[in-house]
């Protein structure tokens, strides 16, 4: 896991990569259950799938409505569940 800038996360896969993603879905832990709520999400069209990168953008609610780009808790750990498709079409 490679952090480009605050809140964006590059996370590199083991060869060969595979030609499809078809779902992604990350979720981020809450260490002790106080932190100001963080979430992550996936970039849209975030998978490279010559480099054999995803992308995850993680963002925090700052009680006004309007998320920015943050870096999780020290603790905190990210998850995230892929699926891949075998060929480059479904």
């Amino acid at each position: 896991v490679a952090n480009g800038s605050t809140g964006v996360y590059t996370l590199q896969l083991s060869q060969p990569y595979p030609p499809k993603l078809l779902i992604c879905i990350p979720s981020l832990s809450n260490p002790d259950g106080t932190t100001d709520l963080r979430f992550a999400s996936y970039d849209h069209g975030g998978y490279d799938a010559d480099a054999g990168t995803i992308t995850i953008r993680i963002s925090n609610d700052d009680d006004s409505g309007a998320p920015q780009l943050a870096d999780p808790d020290s603790d905190a750990e990210l998850h995230v569940l892929m699926i891949f498709g075998r060929y480059s079409t479904i």
